[in-house]
């Protein structure tokens, strides 16, 4: 790749989809850990703890494809820690079934088909990657989507 263009993702899978996340978004992954479920909120469906500090959890798979959320199956935990309009900041974590590679990609605007895929507003540009394509996603729009982006200027507020 090596031009302009290109920026470097992380790529993930959901079931036969491969998606990518902006890298300067992701703080780190994780293996799936012990999650306390939270009844009675639809996006944000645990919470857990990673080096002594909550963190929210939504299901990757719901959020961009609509499928109902199962925490039972096995995968990874991507943290997502970037900066929010206003300043405010978003930390959550992410569940996907599993996590590829970090890799260079030039984005491209996704096309209407594309753009919106599943229940999500989340996937707005698409990449080649390898022999397929790889859906990017906005982690601000994941961020709006689990309610993450109110939580953060609550918790500011709050402060």
């Amino acid at each position: 790749m090596g031009t302009e263009r290109a920026r470097t993702f992380l790529t993930f899978r959901q079931g036969e989809v491969v998606y990518a996340l902006p890298v300067a978004a992701v703080e780190s992954v994780v293996e799936k850990p012990r999650v306390t479920k939270l009844p009675g909120h639809s996006a944000v469906k645990g919470v857990f703890n990673l080096r002594g500090s909550p963190v929210a959890l939504g299901d990757l798979r719901e959020m961009l494809e609509g499928g109902a959320s199962d925490l039972e199956r096995s995968g990874a935990v991507i943290v997502l820690n970037f900066g929010l309009p206003g300043g405010f900041r978003a930390r959550f974590g992410a569940f996907a079934d599993g996590v590829d590679e970090v890799v260079e990609l030039e984005a491209e605007p996704a096309n209407e088909r594309l753009a919106g895929l599943g229940s999500s507003r989340a996937v707005t540009e698409v990449a080649r990657h390898n022999e397929d394509f790889a859906l990017l996603v906005d982690p601000v729009a994941l961020a709006v989507e689990m309610g993450v982006d109110a939580l953060a200027h609550q918790a500011a507020e709050a402060s």
